[in-house]
């Protein structure tokens, strides 16, 4: 077995909750970066982001160096931007209230205390879409030795991931899982 170093991003469709997923991701994170000590990145987005990064907190034992052990991508020139933009989704009916207040909340008090743990996007469109959130995985990709995507039916975001982890050769671990008939 060819033991991978140095940071790994991690990568998951935020649209369905799929108890399988959410296991994977965790035990992913318990296994890379609370036994391993490697660096995680991820996008502070819904659903496996947010699990991936409430595991790794709760598996700490001192959030002392926390950018050691976690970087968070936000596709937004500003936190206010991107928490802005949770509130946006909610009022358009694309997420629950629960989502609209999970990410923002874990979110906004991390940056509280641990600024330099996030990542921004300088150029990011003041609109955060897709523009903003494809140039945010090329930047966890290009600072990661290592891709962890977990895929729900061919959702385009991981997809795109996984492309262009392998453009830039690096390493991809791909899990997939049937997308739900029903939004769960």
């Amino acid at each position: 077995m060819v033991m991978v170093s140095g940071p790994y991003c991690l990568t998951g469709s935020w649209r369905y909750k799929i108890p399988k997923l959410r296991h994977d991701v965790a035990k992913t994170v318990k296994e890379e970066s609370l036994n391993k000590g490697r660096k995680l990145i991820v996008g502070g987005a819904l659903e496996a982001d947010l699990i991936a990064t409430k595991v790794l907190l709760n598996g700490l034992d001192s959030w002392e160096k926390i950018e050691d052990f976690l970087e968070i991508h936000i596709p937004a020139q500003t936190m206010g931007d991107y928490l802005s933009h949770y509130g946006d989704k909610y009022e358009g009916g694309e997420i629950t209230h629960e989502q609209a207040t999970a990410i923002p909340k874990q979110l906004y008090e991390l940056h509280i205390d641990h600024p330099d743990v996030f990542v921004f996007l300088p150029d990011a469109k003041e609109e955060i879409g897709r523009f903003n959130y494809y140039r945010r995985i090329m930047q966890q990709v290009e600072n990661s030795t290592e891709l962890r995507a977990f895929q729900v039916g061919d959702s385009q975001g991981v997809g795109f991931a996984i492309d262009y982890a392998l453009q830039k050769d690096i390493p991809v671990h791909l899990e997939r899982y049937p997308k739900p008939q029903k939004n769960t």
